[in-house]
């Protein structure tokens, strides 16, 4: 047993066994191989993968802005910045404004691979002191997880080589000052970035106390770390200084607006949408979690940063309420297929050790024979190709070449290019890919990256955005809940906007965007005040708009749904008609079954029911019928009517309407 337990500590020793010596021995240099394997990876990746997420096109918008003169903004005269990564935007800019490529998703494409070239280098180097030749597969996982592949086009190449970098500085190269410009590169590719310092401030201070007969002094020590943090913050505090005389902030709009949107209830609605992903990803290689805890185990500081890294991202976003969505998992899309591959290749290797470390105890001249080697390289190869299959996207990598939305928003972006106006605005939610075709026009959004006075209130209000922007286009995401084509928004200065859809035709076909041009602007009629005040006051505003149906304005909502209007102080009675939107239903059938109407009449704490009644939608649809309310009230007995809608029994929901409501007096 103790020389099991001997044999056993020396197995971590790198002097114990040549982990290079297995492929040495049959002729085979780690460096040749490793450029082999990430030959193999530029060239799929580059036939492959291309940039279609719609986020990384609002990089190549500002990109364009800054190499044209026009400033680091998405819309000219714009005062906030609207990416989260400056230094991507700035060297896209400076490749665009120095090569002849004219187009921002070639060269954004080829920037990106060489980025990730250079951080599986940096990662060969790192792994390669570990587990010797086996370093060599490194690119396969930092090309073909789900977040490079998927994001393609932005920072996220960029964020692997500051991170790769910064550890091959650190312990490879042995290079404070290096170490701090690729820590600045990291923190400027992605802010959060910067909580890596401290981590590596905490292991070198440990790793440097622990070491016996440590020959490095304190002040050797404290002259490191300033070189370190000196060039780190020569480089940060340039970008933070021209940011500061550029928009008169210290930090990117983007920050806020994460964190408002976290405040408006997007961090429950992203966590319940994030973690089965996460969960789904963890699922898929629960049998391989021996040599991903192996692997985070063996590869001491650069596993140990990356998962206190992950751990730490998601504290920080989760107190702050920032909204994660799936690609901020970039730290743990890297973690878990890097560790898993390299804790399989290093169990193995640590196992071979621990053999050939026995039978050296008995004989120290042991050798493995060479028939022995052969299938433990086939051994390890075909568990290594196992695990590069199963946490990695390798096996349909042709998912990631093209993409239905892309094709959606470059077919509308230049469906209505030619009538679009300099200076015209196209409101959307999504605004990457119309707004980089869209150059002339002015880009605004309902989530805050391009509407800087987003607050919690008006977060994906488009009522809100019209009113304010008076957009000639608005582009839906999805089809809004009516699937009706015409829709009208107030404005200013008691104005009424009529916008029609324009794309596609056919408003029944449930297509993936939705776009609606203005028609004109008149003069709200008085009796549609009320429709107003509904409207504004509803509790889901964003589930609430106005179209006319049958002559007659209504305000249609999704239930459940839930709004109040004031009573005049001489109204006794009030008219309005209920009813469904036919085209709500793509197949009418039995499944829905009722949906209940009720008014309120309010008073203080005091509440009593006007009306309440429920309608079967499958029979209002088939006859197409309105269901007229009059009601009659004391004069200033009650203060407010309340107005709720609610389904039941059915899974799928109606859009219902109010019919052009309106007080009766004498």
């Amino acid at each position: 047993m103790e020389q099991m337990w001997q044999c056993f500590k020396n197995s971590f020793k790198k002097e114990e066994f040549d982990r290079v010596t297995w492929f040495k021995k049959a002729g085979v240099n780690n460096l040749y191989l490793f450029l082999i394997v990430l030959g193999i990876s530029l060239l799929v990746f580059l036939i492959h993968v291309e940039p279609v997420g719609d986020d990384v096109f609002i990089y190549f918008r500002v990109a364009k802005n800054i190499a044209n003169g026009t400033g680091p903004v998405l819309n000219p005269g714009d005062s906030h910045f609207s990416v989260t990564s400056p230094l991507w935007v700035y060297l896209l800019a400076f490749l665009y404004k120095i090569t002849p490529i004219s187009s921002m998703v070639i060269l954004s494409k080829y920037l990106g691979i060489i980025l990730l070239g250079f951080s599986s280098c940096f990662a060969f180097l790192v792994m390669r002191r570990y587990i010797g030749s086996w370093a060599a597969l490194v690119p396969f996982p930092i090309f073909f997880n789900l977040i490079t592949l998927t994001m393609l086009g932005s920072e996220i190449p960029l964020i692997y080589f500051g991170f790769f970098g910064l550890f091959w500085a650190y312990s490879i190269k042995q290079n404070y000052f290096f170490t701090g410009l690729f820590a600045a590169a990291a923190y400027l590719a992605r802010g959060e970035l910067i909580f890596l310092l401290p981590i590596l401030f905490v292991f070198d201070f440990i790793s440097w106390k622990l070491e016996k007969n440590n020959p490095i002094s304190f002040r050797t020590k404290l002259i490191d770390w300033i070189k370190l943090l000196g060039a780190f913050f020569l480089i940060v505090s340039i970008w933070h200084i021209y940011y500061v005389f550029q928009f008169h902030a210290l930090f990117p709009n983007t920050l806020k607006t994460k964190i408002i949107q976290g405040k408006s209830g997007r961090w429950q609605l992203y966590y319940r949408m994030a973690r089965p992903l996460t969960l789904e990803m963890l699922h898929g290689i629960k049998f391989l979690a021996i040599p991903l805890f192996f692997g985070i185990i063996y590869f001491r500081i650069t596993s140990w940063s990356l998962l206190a890294f992950t751990f730490i991202h998601f504290q920080i976003y989760k107190a702050l309420t920032i909204p994660y969505y799936h690609w901020y998992f970039y730290d743990l899309f890297l973690l878990i297929p890097v560790f898993t591959l390299f804790g399989m290749i290093a169990f193995l290797d640590f196992t071979g050790r621990f053999i050939l470390g026995y039978f050296r105890e008995k004989n120290p001249s042991f050798q493995f024979p060479v028939l022995l080697k052969i299938p433990a390289i086939l051994l390890v190869l075909i568990a290594s190709g196992f695990c590069i299959i199963t946490t990695t996207h390798i096996k349909d990598i042709s998912l990631f070449k093209s993409d239905s939305r892309l094709e959606s928003y470059t077919r509308i972006a230049k469906a209505i290019k030619p009538s679009l106006q300099k200076g015209e605005v196209l409101l959307s939610k999504e605004i990457g890919i119309v707004g980089y075709y869209l150059e002339n026009a002015i880009i605004r959004d309902t989530n805050g990256i391009a509407s800087p006075d987003i607050t919690v209130e008006t977060m994906e209000n488009i009522d809100y955005f019209v009113s304010m922007y008076s957009p000639r286009y608005i582009l839906f995401p999805v089809l809004p809940p009516q699937r009706t084509p015409e829709i009208y928004f107030f404005m200013p200065h008691n104005k009424l906007a009529f916008y029609k859809q324009i794309y596609p035709e056919n408003p029944l076909c449930n297509p993936e965007d939705s776009l609606f041009s203005l028609q004109s602007v008149f003069e709200a009629p008085q009796s549609i005040s009320i429709l107003d005040e509904l409207r504004r006051k509803t509790q889901f505003i964003q589930r609430s708009s106005i179209i006319s149906i049958e002559n007659r304005y209504a305000i249609v909502v999704q239930p459940p749904h839930y709004t109040r209007v004031k009573i005049p102080v001489d109204a006794i009675g009030f008219n309005v008609s209920i009813g469904f939107i036919p085209q709500c239903f793509c197949n009418v059938d039995d499944s829905c079954k009722e949906c209940e109407f009720t008014i309120y009449g309010i008073q203080g704490k005091t509440k009593a029911v006007f009306f309440k009644k429920k309608l079967l939608p499958l029979e209002r649809i088939r006859d197409r019928a309105m269901q007229h309310i009059s009601l009659s009230f004391i004069k200033g007995y009650f203060e407010y009517l309340e107005f709720t809608v609610d389904q039941f029994k059915t899974p799928l929901i109606p859009c219902a309407y109010w019919a052009e409501p309106r007080f009766i007096t004498k």
